[in-house]
C-alpha cells in the first residue's frame, strides 16, 4: 500500500526500480514516480560530501573543465528565460560552486545562492560574498519575500523531500509578474522521455538521492496547485565530454555503459569534446500568477 505525495492516491502502485533496496514506484493516478521509503534529512545531507562531488570530476575543488562544460550548460539554459526577463535578482537555489550564477551575472542579473553542501558554498561564496550565497536550506535562508525576479533551480526538485512546500516558498519570495518579475526556471527527470522509455529500470535518473520523477501531466497539477503556470517545457540540452560521462558511469555502473565509456575514455582526441546532450531531464519555466 503506498501513498502519492502529489494526488493523494492510496493503494498498489507499480513497482518501475529498486535503488539502494528502496523500491521506485509510479502512482497510478498522476502517473508520478518516486522512491520509497525515502531518505532521511541527515540521509540525503550525507549524500552530499566530498565524495559525491567524484561524479562531477570536482573532488580536488573546481576542475577546469567541468566548469567549462557546467558554464555551457548554463548560458543555454539562460537564453531560454531571455525573451521573458533579461536581468533582476536571481536566486539559484542548489547553486553548488556557483557556475550558473557566474554566468547568470555576466548577462546582467544580480546573483544570490543557497547551497546545502558546506563544501560547494565555500567555493560559491568565495565568488559572491558571504551575504550573497547561505549554506543550508531556502528555509533557513534570511533572504527577504517579495524580492527575486528569477529562481533556478537545474537539478533540484527531484532532490528534496517536500517538492510543493519549495515551490510555495518560490512563490512567496519572487516579485509580483506585473512588476516584470516572478519566474522560475527548473531542470527536473522525465518519465516521458526517450531515454526512461528505452532504458526503463535501468534509466540513469534511477538514484538514491533523486526522490521524484516528473512529467508535464503532473507537473502541470503540482504547478497550478502553487500558483504557477507553465509557460515552457522542453527536453533540456546539457553539455558533455565523454570523460565527463566516464566519470558519472563509474560512479553510478550500469552495464554495459561503464565499460564502453572506460573504454573510449583512452581516445585523447576524443575524451575530452564537447557536445550537447539530451539525457532524459526537461527544463520547464513558470510563471508567478
Amino acid at each position: 500500500m503506498y501513498k502519492c505525495y502529489l494526488c493523494d492516491y492510496e493503494g498498489d502502485m507499480k513497482i518501475k526500480s529498486n535503488v539502494a533496496g528502496r523500491d521506485i514506484v509510479a502512482c497510478p493516478n498522476c502517473k508520478l514516480e518516486f522512491i520509497y521509503n525515502q531518505p532521511s534529512f541527515d540521509e540525503i545531507k550525507n549524500i552530499y560530501s566530498n565524495e559525491y562531488y567524484k561524479s562531477w570530476g570536482m573532488e580536488d575543488g573546481e576542475n577546469n573543465e567541468v566548469a567549462l562544460m557546467k558554464k555551457s550548460t548554463f548560458r543555454n539554459m539562460l537564453k531560454k528565460i531571455l525573451p521573458y526577463k533579461k536581468s533582476g535578482n536571481i536566486l539559484d537555489i542548489g547553486t553548488a560552486s556557483g557556475f550558473l550564477l557566474e554566468e547568470a551575472k555576466k548577462i546582467g542579473f544580480e546573483p544570490y545562492g543557497v547551497e546545502l553542501s558546506e563544501y560547494s558554498s565555500s567555493i560559491a561564496k568565495q565568488k559572491f560574498g558571504n551575504d550573497r550565497i547561505h549554506n543550508g536550506t531556502i528555509e533557513t535562508s534570511n533572504f527577504p519575500e517579495i524580492f527575486f525576479d528569477l529562481i533556478t533551480m537545474t537539478d533540484l526538485l527531484e532532490h528534496i523531500q517536500k517538492p510543493i512546500e519549495m515551490l510555495e516558498i518560490c512563490h512567496k519570495m519572487l516579485k509580483q509578474y506585473s512588476t516584470g518579475g516572478g519566474y522560475i526556471m527548473i531542470t527536473v527527470p522525465d518519465t516521458y522521455s526517450f531515454t526512461h522509455n528505452i532504458m526503463r529500470s535501468k534509466w540513469t535518473q534511477y538514484k538514491l538521492e533523486h526522490l521524484f520523477y516528473f512529467n508535464k501531466n503532473n507537473f502541470e497539477i503540482m504547478a497550478k496547485n502553487t500558483g504557477f503556470e507553465i509557460i515552457y517545457m522542453k527536453p533540456a540540452v546539457k553539455t558533455m565530454t565523454l570523460r565527463y560521462i566516464r566519470n558519472q558511469f563509474n560512479i553510478y555502473k550500469l552495464f554495459p555503459l561503464t565499460q564502453i565509456f572506460n573504454i573510449v575514455n583512452h581516445i585523447p582526441i576524443i575524451n575530452t569534446l564537447r557536445f550537447n546532450i539530451t539525457l532524459g531531464e526537461s527544463l520547464v519555466i513558470l510563471k508567478k500568477v
